[in-house]
């Protein structure tokens, strides 16, 4: 009896598992077909989204992005040139630019390793030189990845990454020749590196931005200690002013564009969204799952309408003024956030691919102010050349004495033997780089050492 009972039991089991077998089977399927009927309703899309994009500006492919810049001549490009000055860099030991951060009282020893470092990158220097005098610096094809230690970022094109580390050696070369009192030099290399900024800037996108920041920011320093170097030599100020006149702010509308048309083109090479890292935030199971969808027609199509659908929401909500940091920052800041309240296994493209970084325009924004303190810094000391006083008030009326991040005038104070000028600043939480919230502060004081130009921390 307990033989018959045993034997009975066990046949319930098995007929249990098999009908939950059945049960979990049905289910795999179901969620396969509504899974992929959501592809479908969202591929169906993406001809009216790509409409959208296209009428706000987007370009729909790398192609029409060349088609936009043209072809350049090879006379023009200096793009030729910076190959050449990447070669020569490379062969750069990988650790010389530790020898690079010395200070005034640096043992002896170090200093001389930074003066060695220095004489290696020479060459590549004199190349870059040549470079920043060609009026375009645009590669004919799709530069090549590289891997770079970021995790947000692994991937980055090696030209901006290069050029970032280009960017510490001409600014550290410049602070060698203000240490030497080669002024004309530290000038030169100023002049080179802020040129070479602005060309980068029209091919670049946002993932090497930081490398533009990097250039720019150096550039902005190289004029500030040559300003301080020498504040009675009429002749180098108005050399610093014709150059801080010349300067232009990338355009982050344009990067992000073509970041648009990148990723798209990402979109369309992934093989398996597992095999890129693209499926992340979502549970193994179910990335198996969407990697074995992603191979099946119309799959792509599905992943890129989302991804279309995210930067056409993200360009009608930017600002028409390119410049209004403050309304940039909240503009992607609040996308982002509706983004990640969008769980669903399709946007595993959008979310590792992102739509826009609410921290760039903000570093922008700072770049601005610091560009406006130093023009209204030279005005200053020009006047006091010309006059024998400093002005009462910022000498320059108009945009350049607005603060971009309040929308209201520099402030400007005479104190014993020079002028301080600064910016209120502003707090924007979390997103606050470089202790952006304390605004920046430029003071200069005759026959005492100046502070220096620049974020207060």
């Amino acid at each position: 009896m307990s033989g018959e009972s045993g034997g009975l039991l066990r046949s319930r089991i098995k007929r249990l598992f098999s009908y939950l077998g059945f049960v979990f089977l049905a289910c795999g399927f179901g969620g396969f077909f509504l899974v992929a009927r959501m592809f479908r309703e969202d591929a169906d899309r993406l001809p009216s989204d790509l409409d959208q994009a296209q009428k706000l500006g987007l370009p729909s492919s790398i192609e029409e992005l060349r088609r936009k810049d043209g072809q350049v001549p090879d006379s023009q490009n200096g793009a030729l040139l910076f190959a050449k000055a990447m070669k020569e860099f490379e062969k750069l030991p990988p650790n010389l630019n530790q020898h690079l951060w010395v200070r005034r009282d640096s043992p002896a020893a170090e200093q001389q390793e930074a003066a060695q470092a220095l004489a290696r990158f020479q060459p590549t220097m004199r190349i870059l030189e040549k470079a920043a005098k060609y009026p375009f610096i645009r590669f004919s094809a799709d530069p090549p990845f590289i891997q770079t230690p970021n995790a947000s970022a692994p991937q980055t094109f090696n030209f901006e990454y290069a050029f970032g580390q280009m960017s510490l050696f001409i600014g550290n070369q410049c602070r060698m020749d203000l240490r030497l009192g080669n002024y004309p030099d530290a000038l030169r290399n100023t002049e080179t590196l802020l040129l070479l900024t602005e060309r980068l800037a029209g091919s670049s996108t946002s993932i090497g931005w930081w490398s533009i920041v990097g250039g720019f920011r150096t550039a902005m320093g190289g004029l500030w200690r040559i300003m301080l170097a020498r504040p009675n030599d009429s002749a180098v100020l108005d050399q610093l002013d014709r150059l801080i006149h010349s300067v232009e702010l990338p355009d982050l509308y344009r990067m992000m564009a073509v970041d648009f048309a990148m990723g798209r083109d990402a979109i369309s090479r992934i093989k398996s969204l597992e095999e890129l890292g693209l499926d992340r935030n979502i549970p193994r199971p179910m990335s198996k799952t969407l990697d074995e969808l992603y191979q099946t027609p119309g799959v792509k199509q599905a992943f890129e309408a989302k991804y279309v659908h995210w930067y056409v929401r993200l360009f009608q909500s930017l600002p028409g003024n390119h410049e209004d940091w403050p309304g940039i920052h909240d503009a992607i800041k609040m996308v982002n956030k509706e983004i990640a309240r969008d769980p669903s296994a399709d946007m595993a493209v959008t979310r590792a691919l992102g739509v826009g970084n609410p921290i760039n325009p903000l570093v922008m924004g700072m770049m601005q102010v610091e560009h406006h303190i130093l023009i209204e810094a030279i005005a200053a000391l020009q006047k006091h050349i010309k006059t024998g006083a400093y002005p009462l008030a910022l000498p320059i009326e108009g945009p350049v004495s607005i603060d971009p991040f309040w929308g209201k005038p520099l402030h400007f104070q005479l104190t014993r033997g020079g002028f301080t000028i600064w910016s209120k600043g502003r707090n924007f939480g979390n997103d606050n780089p470089f202790g952006m919230k304390n605004g920046s502060t430029f003071r200069f004081r005759e026959r005492r050492e100046p502070v220096r130009m620049g974020n207060a921390y």
